[in-house]
């Protein structure tokens, strides 16, 4: 098995954990449900295929696993419109080809990672309406290939940083409702 996909369907209950379970498991859509609970703690652990995972807008919460950032060839992580809190896992913008990350819309705290791989292909990033707070990294300056990023509608403060001018095929930049100064 290397596909899920259960999208539109209006599934309740929790993520079964035996999903984690699927080694060959490359594509797991499971969005636009009534899901709820907390994501399996063991889910992309040992599931080294999997490229694409997309739980939007469902119900679920507690924290993103921290080894989700560790699976080497996922390309598109989709959680947006869900109750998840706590920190994105730091290491997640070290996966060198990740190309969307969709947080928006969620209960997430913390800074914005700033372990960001200088090989990172990704090019959007959805962060807005959240809880994320601190300063911007200058590391943010690596995200050389970002076409699309919204981060508006959190905690950030601090002074906007210049790195910034080096996202040269930046099109959209979303920022505003933060606290910068």
């Amino acid at each position: 098995l290397n596909q899920v996909t259960l999208s539109f369907n209006s599934l309740t209950g929790t993520v079964p954990q035996t999903i984690a379970d699927v080694p060959l498991l490359a594509t797991l859509l499971i969005s636009h449900n009534r899901l709820t609970g907390c994501l399996p703690p063991l889910l992309g652990f040992n599931q080294t295929r999997l490229k694409y995972i997309d739980f939007r807008e469902n119900s679920l919460n507690g924290t993103i696993p921290s080894h989700v950032g560790s699976i080497p060839l996922l390309t598109q992580l989709s959680l947006s419109y869900n109750f998840f809190s706590g920190p994105i896992p730091t290491n997640i913008l070290q996966l060198e080809i990740l190309l969307y990350l969709e947080l928006n819309h969620n209960r997430l705290t913390g800074p914005f990672p700033s372990n960001i791989s200088p090989t990172s292909k990704l090019i959007a990033c959805f962060l807005s309406n959240n809880q994320l707070n601190g300063s911007l990294p200058g590391s943010i300056g690596l995200l050389r290939e970002i076409i699309e990023m919204d981060i508006s509608d959190n905690q950030f403060s601090q002074v906007f940083p210049v790195s910034y001018c080096r996202l040269h095929v930046l099109t959209s930049l979303y920022i505003f409702n933060n606290r910068f100064t």
